[in-house]
């Protein structure tokens, strides 16, 4: 906004005409809106985003128009109104700002698919304020990180931000303990502490949450440094995580992303500690080759054999034998299939049965994927 002179030059080029000396700024942030269009729509990326411009605009002009004097613009891939609010009324003007802008945002959402997310100033009793009014709908709106996307924000709804962050050294170490011991239980609670802590008695920026979850991501990494050989799964999966996290629009779904890290990791590392258990591996073997007809037999029926969760299973059982679960089964029950055509006079049927097969077509095709030719062939001689 300029001023003097120059500001009045510049309303009256753009026809600006005001009513009143009271203003409020609404900032409308445009999420996703594929919905709105078909997957054969020829129309180009700007040409769909103009056509977006144009319903929110023309709708919300007319919704705030029926109440105050209205005048929007595109700025910054946002659509910006300046409201010239009528009657004396602050605190009503600015509740039916509020409501103004819920119906715009229901409406539209509802209609045209297109999710929206509002940032509203507070009023400001003269034209040297709407560039305030401006900034304030801005710091409304960017606090969309921390409460998530499709919300109305009013400036008055922010408290005064922090300008530090809680987490302690002690905290820190602590975290660290339970992620190389693999307790996840643990782990996460102290995560959400610190979360909590830092969100409990003021409002965290979006530039302080984002400064959080990376460092409670370093964290992690320390915690993982030790780790001889380097794991490669994490290192997939942590270059995943980065990725993912910026491409958050939340604290929410960044603090979602890292628990879901923080689990990977300490499942990982409580497999490798277990997984020198030879006596379980030994007990694995044996309830399998005990248990080669049982057709229900799988990673689920051992886990619950064994009281271990299933994924951890999966991971030590390719630890200890070099081999998946699927594939080690699948081969001790085509041997066992051999030795029946061999000494015996059952049908493959019956021996679809004995080795745990739910029918013909699944033992012939996975005795072809080991040995290379059918059941048949392999009896014939072949």
């Amino acid at each position: 906004m300029e001023s003097g002179s120059a500001l009045a030059q510049t309303m009256e080029s753009f026809d600006l005409k005001f009513e009143t000396s009271c203003f409020a700024v609404l900032l409308f942030h445009i999420g996703g809106y594929a919905a709105l269009f078909k997957d054969n729509d020829p129309r180009d990326a700007e040409t769909k985003l103009q056509y977006v411009y144009h319903i929110v605009t023309n709708i919300t002009e007319e919704l705030i128009g029926r109440k105050h004097p209205v005048f929007s613009t595109e700025v910054d891939g946002m659509v910006a109104f300046l409201v010239n609010i009528r009657g004396e009324d602050e605190s009503a003007a600015k509740q039916e700002l509020v409501d103004i802008a819920g119906e715009a945002q229901s409406f539209i959402q509802s209609n045209f698919y297109i999710q929206l997310t509002i940032g509203i100033s507070n009023t400001h009793p003269s034209v040297s304020g709407i560039p305030h009014g401006f900034d304030e709908a801005l710091e409304a709106l960017e606090y969309k990180f921390v409460i998530g996307p499709s919300q109305i924000i009013t400036f008055d709804r922010i408290r005064r931000p922090k300008n530090e962050l809680y987490y302690p050294l002690d905290t820190e170490r602590q975290l660290i303990n339970y992620i190389k011991t693999g307790q996840y239980e643990e782990a996460m609670e102290t995560v959400s502490g610190i979360l909590t802590a830092n969100v409990a008695d003021g409002t965290l920026s979006a530039q302080l949450g984002k400064l959080l979850m990376f460092e409670l991501i370093g964290t992690i990494l320390k915690s993982i440094e030790h780790l001889q050989p380097g794991p490669d799964e994490l290192s997939v999966e942590k270059t995943e995580l980065i990725k993912l996290l910026t491409q958050c629009e939340s604290f929410a779904e960044m603090e979602d992303e890292i628990y879901r890290f923080l689990r990977t990791v300490c499942e990982y590392i409580d497999a490798r500690k277990k997984s020198h258990n030879s006596n379980l591996k030994e007990q694995v073997l044996a309830y399998i080759e005990e248990h080669l007809s049982d057709m229900n037999l799988s990673l689920t029926s051992l886990s619950l054999e064994f009281d271990v969760n299933a994924p951890y299973l999966s991971r030590f059982f390719k630890e200890q034998t070099g081999e998946t679960f699927v594939d080690y089964v699948g081969k001790r029950r085509v041997e066992l299939a051999k030795r029946l055509m061999t000494e015996t006079d059952d049908t493959i049927a019956e021996i679809t049965s004995k080795v745990g097969f739910t029918n013909s077509n699944t033992f012939i095709r996975v005795f072809k994927r080991y040995e290379g030719i059918t059941p048949g062939h392999f009896r014939k001689g072949e």
